[in-house]
């Protein structure tokens, strides 16, 4: 898609000057004002809530997981309710985390929104439409790892955990114009036969960003402005890689940055190889590498335990050479997505960092240098360590040991898929 193509070719400038000895380029990527991070599921629910109510001209919404829960279907009115004020309400959700959204579609049709109910192919059964993203007007974008039933409007480290961002200005148009693009590319393949095969998607309406609104005058000399840049992946649409070209670049600037070390949240941490040997070569290089992934005890899959074994599988050569796997010990799931590279670089986004956010789920990432952000991440990382216990072979023998034949015979045949 054009939007993968675009994002390749950031990519591949990256590269390039990363070997000319940058400590940091993102090349054409957009300036963005402070970026808001929100690690409460009651800020985050209010956030969106005031995205919707406050849009002008359109919203765009992607999610995997959305319900007919009391905060989804709150959600969802206040859509129908712009929808019917003549606003372009666009929705994309993935049925496969959404089994219970079929009622809410039919009524965003009925306000006037488009709407994508998406389900595999029969050909891509293990294919997901996995991101995140609320965009208003393109001129503000809340993306990060949350979805919208309850669990997530009342997130805090000590239930689900979770973290969001709002980013304003020139990325959020990007990202509204790659909505866009993989809305079009969509709506060709969809079959949600909520109200008959076909479904009109207006793909003539498309409106195009909104003007920001001017902002204040400032009383001194702005700091230098953060750079941020948009990735968008879909297996299912092209065969570039965008996400996982930049997740190696960072890898390699944080290998000639001033503070070695990478630092990633990782709910299921079964990366794709082309990650684990990019970080066990960093770590051979002296870089330290610091991940949070979920226990046993706090992983949300029905399959924890296979997926817990097929993890002490694909990253024994990280531990080998030195990484730190920290498991989470709170009572509820640990499901934050991104982390600090060196030390001027951090992500978030959809992207779990494994196999699947690669190869067979689409993502995205945002990647910035802000400063202040990058400080915010890592006190919050630093801190959540302490609510962790090291993985250790022995911790997993315990489950190894009790796993039955298609325990391990379900861990080998996921390890590819997640």
């Amino acid at each position: 898609m054009g939007c993968a193509r675009a994002a390749t070719a950031l990519v591949v400038a990256l590269s390039q000057s990363a070997l000319a000895g940058h400590p940091l380029a993102i090349p054409t990527a957009a300036t963005a004002p402070p970026i808001r991070m929100i690690s409460e599921g009651r800020e985050l629910h209010a956030a969106r809530l005031e995205l919707i109510k406050g849009a002008r001209s359109s919203i765009y919404l992607t999610a995997y997981h959305i319900s007919d829960d009391a905060s989804s279907t709150e959600i969802v009115e206040a859509l129908r309710a712009r929808a019917r004020e003549g606003l372009e309400v666009r929705v994309m959700v993935e049925r496969q985390g959404s089994p219970r959204f079929r009622r809410s579609v039919r009524r965003l049709r009925a306000s006037g929104a488009f709407v994508i109910f998406h389900r595999p192919q029969v050909l891509n059964m293990v294919y997901a439409l996995h991101e995140k993203l609320l965009i208003a007007d393109g001129t503000r974008v809340l993306l990060g790892g949350s979805g919208y039933q309850g669990w997530y409007a009342h997130a805090n480290r000590f239930a689900h955990y979770d973290m969001d961002f709002v980013v304003s200005g020139e990325v959020a148009c990007r990202f509204h114009q790659a909505f866009q693009r993989s809305y079009a590319e969509r709506a060709g393949l969809d079959s949600s036969g909520v109200e008959g095969w076909l479904v009109p998607h207006g793909l003539s309406r498309f409106r195009p960003c909104a003007a920001a609104p001017a902002a204040p005058p400032l009383p001194e000399p702005p700091a230098p402005a953060a750079r941020a840049l948009e990735l968008w992946g879909d297996p299912l649409q092209s065969e570039a890689r965008p996400i996982l070209a930049f997740h190696l670049n960072a890898i390699a600037h944080a290998r000639r940055s001033e503070d070695r070390r990478i630092r990633l949240y990782a709910p299921y941490f079964v990366p794709h190889p082309a990650l684990i040997h990019a970080l066990t070569e960093a770590l051979k290089s002296g870089v330290r590498v610091q991940v949070i992934t979920n226990s046993v005890k706090t992983n949300d899959e029905r399959l924890r335990v296979p997926i817990v074994l097929a993890m002490k599988s694909a990253v024994r050569p990280l531990r080998e050479a030195g990484a730190e796997i920290h498991l989470w010990n709170n009572a509820g799931t640990m499901h934050r997505k991104g982390g600090l590279l060196g030390d001027s670089l951090a992500y978030f986004g959809s992207d779990n960092f494994d196999n699947r956010g690669q190869e067979y789920s689409s993502e995205t990432v945002l990647y910035t240098d802000e400063s202040a952000l990058i400080e915010r991440m890592g006190s919050e990382f630093d801190e959540d360590l302490t609510h962790t216990f090291p993985m250790t072979d022995a911790y997993v023998d315990i489950y190894e040991r009790d796993a039955g034949l298609l325990q391990i015979f379900l861990s080998r045949l996921i390890k590819p898929h997640i």
